[in-house]
């Protein structure tokens, strides 16, 4: 049986280049139940896909656990096991990135979550790795260095297996009975995994890892594009707004895109956009980054670290 190409490189491309990375699922409050995905053919980039999720791996629709825990959303990828590659691929074909952590709160939560599937015992990929540069972790998330860790005793050790295999990826494993803790181990290694919501520079950074850009509107006809993109891939309902690449984190009021730099010609503001609201008591994080509706593509600015889907395209050759 042929592998089902179910990652961005295997997808098809919409006709003018822009790649939607969405979560074509039914949501309810405790769990998502995945639907075969609607985009399935080879694209541009050829049908070659060596660490495509085969099509043997899940039934054509099945549960993914939901954890909500303050702004993150993490999904339990508890119905087949795979390598680091492809629960990565897994995650962002799904609109979501493999799992960061950045508190005990949050590690100390997902404990207590595997634990309550019966699961403590397993181990789980996160997007954790040193596969750049020898001892320097990051998280492919986001592309930031660990900045909170819960390291195993005597670990990340990078064991050298006797095939000449060494550990390069970050996984969850109650290894000793003494908690969630993290252990390096090599990519090849299959099991399950975490996903979760990319906020706007997550989705900069993914999009950027396959060889391609968070999407500029800088027409009319790159907006009606868009829409017809949109309206291709027929998102679900729970689908609301997309990050795209405008951003005012430079100077405020000051909106550029992401990847070049440029000011901000054409724009699409929903009425009293922008307005860089920080919450009724002026205490919130200020709205540096833009989303567009998928109903009416009109504007919006949000806090960047929400996580919402988003949308990449094709490097421009202007």
């Amino acid at each position: 049986m042929q592998p089902k190409k179910l990652v961005p490189d295997c997808v098809r491309w919409n006709r003018m280049g822009f790649v939607l990375a969405v979560l074509i699922v039914l949501l309810s409050e405790s769990v998502i139940q995945c639907a075969t995905p609607k985009a399935l053919a080879g694209n541009s980039h050829g049908t070659n896909c060596p660490n495509c999720v085969e099509e043997s791996s899940a039934p054509p629709r099945w549960t993914m656990p939901l954890l909500k825990l303050g702004e993150k959303r993490y999904y339990l990828s508890i119905f087949f096991k795979a390598n680091w590659f492809k629960a990565l691929q897994y995650c962002r074909f799904h609109g979501m990135q493999l799992a960061s952590i950045q508190t005990q709160e949050e590690n100390d939560r997902l404990e207590k979550y595997v634990k309550d599937y019966g699961l403590a015992t397993e181990h789980f990929w996160t997007s954790g790795t040193d596969l750049a540069e020898e001892g320097s972790f990051f998280w492919v998330s986001n592309g930031r260095p660990l900045s909170f860790t819960n390291w195993n005793a005597g670990e990340p050790n990078n064991f050298r297996y006797e095939n000449g295999e060494e550990e390069h990826c970050l996984e969850l494993w109650n290894r000793d009975g003494k908690g969630l803790k993290w252990n390096d181990t090599p990519c090849s290694f299959e099991t399950y995994f975490i996903c979760e919501k990319s906020d706007w520079f997550g989705a900069v950074a993914f999009c950027n890892s396959v060889g391609m850009e968070i999407a500029e509107v800088l027409n009319v006809g790159d907006e009606n594009a868009l829409r017809e993109a949109i309206i291709e891939e027929d998102p679900d309902e729970e689908v609301d707004f997309f990050w795209i690449g405008a951003n005012d984190l430079g100077v405020q009021g000051n909106h550029r895109w992401a990847l070049t730099g440029r000011p901000v010609a054409y724009s699409n503001w929903t009425a009293g956009e922008p307005n860089n609201a920080q919450g009724e008591d002026g205490n919130q994080p200020a709205e540096r980054c833009v989303a567009i509706a998928k109903d009416t593509l009109k504007w919006f600015d949000f806090q960047c670290t929400q996580l919402r889907y988003f949308v990449c395209q094709e490097f421009r050759d202007d």
